[in-house]
């Protein structure tokens, strides 16, 4: 939907209503940001802080193995979940080229998981030894890394659902406020 672009600025009734609409089409957001930024900055941290207190128990890692972990995946499967790509074209392709497994995940090299983590060379490399003998990841060469596609079982799988949940929840908090913002 798009703003009415019949009635006054300060009666924008008919905003649209997902998220990504309003942070890339909405001409008032960063006006709706800052009359709302208190409520928002809660209703995120909120979100950030329930989830990282959510990982550390459930799925008993601290923090920077989770980093570590979640950015493996990320650099695992990227290639195939960009936008633009059809996920079942890009396992296909990926299995008919170098890739070492049947869902299309790359390896990961160390010296990218080091800059996209943002930690230290050796931390990173203590925590990919702690996921190894935990059989989350595997090492496929003296330099390279990749999830273990079978480790992420049933408990796994019902914290990332619950996650999607609370984000989606949170995320249509956050539309409402900027919403009504005046």
């Amino acid at each position: 939907m798009k703003a009415n672009t019949t009635s006054n600025a300060h009666d924008q009734t008919d905003l649209d209503h997902s998220t990504a609409g309003i942070a890339t089409n909405h001409k008032d957001f960063d006006h709706k940001f800052a009359a709302s930024f208190a409520q928002i900055a809660f209703s995120t941290n909120r979100f950030i802080v329930h989830h990282m207190r959510r990982v550390m128990s459930d799925l008993d890692m601290d923090s920077e193995t989770v980093i570590v972990w979640g950015s493996l995946a990320q650099l695992n499967y990227a290639h195939l979940l960009h936008p633009s790509l059809n996920y079942e074209a890009g396992r296909k392709a990926d299995s008919e080229s170098n890739s070492n497994s049947s869902t299309g995940a790359k390896p990961a090299r160390l010296v990218d998981l080091t800059q996209v983590t943002g930690m230290p060379k050796e931390s990173v490399r203590r925590k990919l030894k702690e996921l190894e003998i935990r059989s989350k990841i595997i090492q496929v060469s003296p330099r390279q890394w990749q999830i273990v596609e079978s480790s992420i079982d049933e408990e796994t799988f019902e914290f990332t659902k619950t996650t999607t949940r609370l984000l989606l929840e949170t995320a249509k908090d956050i539309t409402y406020l900027l919403n009504r913002a005046p």
